[in-house]
């Protein structure tokens, strides 16, 4: 409940600050009406007009009354809402459309699909269904137009199978979870297809029981492991790469599909075992994420 709660105020968060005011009041024709507050403006002085991040247009300020100003809009568009920034005339904005901000701006999308963990000499993990929760953000970086995918994903379901040498069946099967938050960096190649730089932390356990049967070796009778109950624990940091479609159904509406190759670098393991069993030991586990949105765009 504390990770879910801690989530939820994230993301609430970065919700508030597509709230904030904005400057824009009113289009008519090519008149800009503006507020004034937090803007030190000059008649005749140049603006550049933003939508979320990215640049649509510029207005040239014509006369000011008290906590207004009135602009002429001189190239681009300009819509109620809409930001002002001054203009810089050493630095040059990539432009887009105001149909490609659109297609890229922000937006929350509830999702599921599977994540595919890479099994181990021990154990061999099936697939983990997830669901997940994601925020898209269009950011600015080193004078790029990017976009900020932040997720969350838990899995509701999850095997793995214990295997052991000399042991020709009755393999026991566990259950996994996992729970990971993400903040990937995705750059928009064209109004649907992306590639990002994955970046995110992962927890991530295993746990099941052993019982005599499943365990012992027919041969020669040992034992091994110890009877009982055990679980793993893992903690660590992911890195990746990925890439994906978004497909805009009508104005609002979106559908995303997201694939990334991740390896999670565990940090710290915990063991709850039988008295005589190994411990977990810290390492890495690659895995593939392959999941399918549908998104409100803003």
């Amino acid at each position: 409940m504390k990770n879910f709660k801690l989530i939820l105020i994230c993301f609430s968060l970065l919700l508030s600050f597509n709230a904030l005011p904005k400057k824009i009041l009113k289009v008519k024709g090519k008149k800009v009406y503006f507020s004034r507050k937090g803007i030190s403006a000059k008649k005749g002085q140049i603006f550049r007009v933003y939508d979320g991040s990215y640049k649509v247009g510029k207005i040239k300020v014509t006369s000011l009354k008290g906590k207004f100003g009135i602009g002429r809009l001189v190239s681009g568009d300009a819509n109620r809402g809409d930001r002002l920034k001054g203009s810089k005339s050493r630095r040059s904005s990539k432009k887009r459309s105001r149909r490609g901000s659109k297609n890229w701006g922000p937006a929350v999308y509830l999702g599921g699909g599977m994540i595919l963990p890479s099994s181990s000499e021990d154990i061999n993990f099936g697939s983990l269904m997830v669901g997940s929760l994601g925020f898209d953000l269009p950011i600015e970086l080193f004078g790029k137009d990017l976009i900020l995918m932040l997720s969350a994903n838990m899995n509701f379901s999850g095997s793995a199978e214990v295997l052991y040498p000399n042991t020709p069946a009755n393999n026991p099967e566990w259950t996994t979870s996992m729970l990971m938050v993400n903040g990937d960096i995705a750059y928009p190649f064209a109004e649907m297809f992306y590639g990002k730089l994955a970046l995110g932390v992962t927890s991530f356990s295993y746990e099941g029981d052993i019982a005599s049967h499943t365990n012992t070796d027919p041969q020669t009778g040992n034992i091994n492991p110890a009877i009982g109950p055990y679980k793993d624990s893992f903690f660590g940091v992911n890195l990746g790469v990925g890439g994906g479609v978004k497909i805009d159904i009508g104005t609002n509406l979106a559908v995303k599909v997201d694939l990334t190759y991740r390896f999670s670098n565990f940090i710290s393991a915990s063991s709850e075992s039988p008295v005589g069993a190994g411990e977990a030991a810290a390492g890495m586990m690659p895995h593939l994420n392959a999941l399918v949105y549908v998104g409100y765009k803003f």
